[in-house]
């Protein structure tokens, strides 16, 4: 088996940077390239705005447009979570939600 011996450490640290370098600038194009076309080929659906009530919840707002598409409720509502960027269950009157239309 034959040694390779490195002669200008110099140069060697380079060509290991710059094929570091290159490695993850490719990667990063691929997956970028890779999440976009996912994104782009997502199916839209199609949404209608509600305005909340008094002691209304995203669970009563949720059960007839799922009883309407025949969905899980639980499905729904988080649809809506999705669709509004909700990070808890609290809503107030007045409040704009989209929710898929049916």
């Amino acid at each position: 088996m034959k040694r390779t011996i490195i002669v200008n450490q110099r140069r060697f640290s380079l060509f290991v940077i710059s094929c570091s370098l290159l490695l993850s600038i490719g990667l990063t194009l691929l997956f970028g390239f890779l999440s976009n076309r996912t994104a782009l080929g997502a199916e839209v659906s199609p949404t209608r705005v509600v305005v909340v009530k008094a002691n209304d919840t995203v669970w009563e707002i949720a059960q007839p447009i799922a009883a309407s598409q025949q969905r899980d409720v639980r499905d729904v509502v988080r649809d809506i979570y999705e669709l509004n960027s909700l990070a808890h269950a609290t809503i107030h009157p007045g409040q704009s939600l989209r929710v898929p239309s049916y």
